[in-house]
């Protein structure tokens, strides 16, 4: 397969991603597959990095596969979106889940490589990508899976600052990160938001959080928008509202027993188009990376990418 790149993030998944790619480079090396990888060694740099093999490839680029977790492959996707007629694959490695849910990749790294450039040699349909504005910034971004408004995104916010970005040891981080997942879930207070779905004007008090969905994916083990179809031109919004702390906490510590809460507290749109403006600074993340706040206008698009995750 000529044009073979990798990217790999070797920090995602706490090693694991290393480990992941040390298996498939040798699967490579045994079958004689010409590839080129480069490693990531910041935030934000395998954004860089595809762009910079895009411009010096040019029509040589046919495919880039990327290892590490959600942060990865949305860096990839943004840093491919200008670009046409690429093959984009992923092999899942990191910490998170959204990536690897609802997908048909092995969850073992050599049958995924195998199973990857197997569909690279089959007519590949490009996929839907959630396109979002921040007001504020002034700026447009793409995510592949979701982006949270509120709670979700001060826990990405929290994780980042405590386990991501500092060079103590796991287990002092992984405590530091429990408490202060706690001291965010007991001080965080609901917020108003109002929402223009597809022209129509909604406003929802006493929110938590909303994830606006691409794909399925899991908040704490709470599947949310469980039939997020990333080919149906559609976009999923689920706000969880309407419920006390007592019940929040409740409902994300025991999903499996709150089924009859979870259907008082969460309320799914399906839609194309979804603005929302906020009453405060409402911290936003997209596909587990803080972006910004509100106010934020999100909308479907076409990826100009063959994706395959």
């Amino acid at each position: 397969m000529n044009g073979l790149f990798f990217i790999i993030n070797i920090k995602a998944g706490h090693g694991k991603s290393l480990k992941t790619w040390r298996k498939v480079k040798k699967e490579l090396e045994k079958n004689k597959v010409s590839y080129r990888s480069f490693y990531t060694e910041y935030a934000g740099h395998a954004e860089v990095l595809v762009r910079q093999i895009a411009a010096i490839q040019n029509y040589r680029l046919k495919t880039i596969i990327g290892i590490g977790g959600d942060g990865t492959i949305n860096e990839i996707i943004n840093g491919l979106t200008p670009v046409n007629k690429i093959q984009i694959g992923f092999i899942y490695a990191g910490s998170g889940k959204d990536s690897s849910r609802g997908t048909k990749l092995p969850s073992n790294s050599i049958k995924a490589v195998k199973y990857l450039r197997q569909q690279f040699t089959k007519p590949l349909a490009s996929m839907d990508l959630g396109d979002f504005h921040l007001e504020r910034k002034g700026s447009s971004r793409t995510f592949i899976n979701r982006l949270g408004i509120g709670l979700n995104a001060e826990l990405v916010d929290t994780k980042a600052k405590t386990i991501t970005n500092t060079n103590k040891s796991f287990l002092i981080k992984r405590i530091k990160f429990m408490t202060s997942l706690i001291k965010v879930l007991l001080n965080y207070q609901p917020f108003t938001i109002h929402m223009t779905i597809d022209g129509e004007l909604i406003s929802y008090e006493n929110v938590w959080f909303i994830t606006i969905s691409n794909r399925p994916n899991t908040q704490w083990n709470m599947l949310l928008s469980p039939n997020a179809n990333s080919n149906d031109g559609y976009i999923d919004v689920a706000v969880v509202s309407d419920i006390n702390r007592y019940q929040l906490f409740f409902l994300l510590l025991t999903p499996i027993f709150s089924k009859k809460l979870k259907g008082k507290a969460v309320k799914e749109i399906i839609c194309q188009e979804v603005a929302a403006r906020s009453e405060g600074n409402i911290l936003l993340h997209a596909d587990g990376d803080v972006v910004g706040e509100c106010p934020v206008k999100i909308s479907v698009k076409k990826s100009h990418a063959s994706i395959i995750i």
